[in-house]
């Protein structure tokens, strides 16, 4: 493969993952105006439970847990 070549490969590879990325950014958007019609709130994940903040400030404990971050010791994966 010659060097123009693979610089023509790897340009279409970034224009997918762009057009992936503005597609998944576009269906965020829209999830995040149905939310905010529907008034119910935003998911936050905290340490000690999981809540729902609506757009006036108020939180309701959802959940109660411990949600503490966790440190990954080894990233391999065995699939049997």
């Amino acid at each position: 493969m010659s060097m123009m070549e693979k610089q023509l490969s790897d340009l279409a590879e970034l224009a997918d993952f762009n057009t992936i990325q503005e597609k998944i950014s576009e269906s965020s958007r829209q999830i995040a105006k149905v939310n905010n019609a529907l008034g119910i709130g935003k998911i936050v994940v905290r340490a000690d439970g999981i809540y729902r903040v609506f757009e006036n400030g108020e939180e309701i404990l959802v959940t109660a847990g411990d949600f503490s971050e966790k440190k990954i010791e080894s990233r391999k994966l065995k699939i049997s």
